[in-house]
């Protein structure tokens, strides 16, 4: 294995470990759907906002100011 991909089904983030040598591993964060995933290892690029196309993703929690 070469490459490991996670990607969060609630919020846009693709987290890519790519193998540096036997026992190193670089992770890059991506969190933005202008962003490209690079898959050196199979050499490819996806768009975030292809992974993501077709999800509607909940709004993020209202934050309600305190009450005095």
């Amino acid at each position: 294995m070469q490459e490991l991909v996670l990607i969060s089904q609630d919020r846009a983030l693709v987290e890519c470990y790519s193998r540096q040598d036997e026992s190193r591993w670089m992770l890059v964060t991506l969190s933005r759907l202008e962003q490209e995933l690079n898959l050196t290892s199979v050499g490819i690029s996806i768009p975030l906002a292809e992974i993501y196309r077709n999800v509607v993703f909940d709004p993020p929690d209202q934050i309600l100011p305190s009450q005095s």
